[in-house]
């Protein structure tokens, strides 16, 4: 029984040690504050809940179970109340997020975010001439709408 708790506790604490490196590698490689704040998601849930469980399976005593149990808890509680900080304070310092790819990264361009001629990505909104505009919302090309002032005639009885 002893083995194959020890055995669950090492691979937890690889797998656990895997993600907090690609989420490492995330914070390095992402864009803007939004695309970064996934990198630091997974650090925190995924990464360093793996390490503790694994550290919590290979504690040998119970105080030390209590107190990786308490430290668990704690970062349950606050990672998410500060990426919610983080998202809330760009948000309102007007950091728009970056919907294209960095022109400077090296990474492929994915199909679907390749810009026309013009620059404009390849959108709805473009199609729709809303991005060019600053319409919220697509105008109908039937829709018409009349610049004749109504009649304030009265028709006869």
């Amino acid at each position: 029984m002893g083995d194959i708790i020890s055995i669950i506790a090492i691979v937890s604490l690889c797998v656990g040690s895997i993600g907090l490196f690609f989420g490492g590698l995330g914070l390095l490689r992402l864009g803007d504050v939004y695309q970064r704040m996934h990198g630091a998601g997974i650090i925190d849930t995924g990464g360093a809940g793996l390490v503790l469980f694994g550290l919590l399976l290979a504690s040998p005593d119970w105080t030390v179970s209590i107190r990786l149990v308490l430290i668990g808890l704690l970062l349950a509680l606050t990672s998410p109340t500060a990426t919610h900080a983080i998202a809330r304070a760009a948000h309102f310092a007007g950091v728009k997020p970056q919907l294209t790819p960095d022109p400077s990264s090296k990474a492929p361009v994915p199909k679907k975010a390749r810009t026309t001629k013009t620059g404009a990505a390849k959108t709805g909104a473009a199609k729709t001439g809303a991005a060019k505009t600053g319409a919220k919302k697509p105008v109908s090309p039937t829709k018409k709408t009349s610049t004749k002032k109504p009649s304030t005639k009265k028709k006869a009885d």
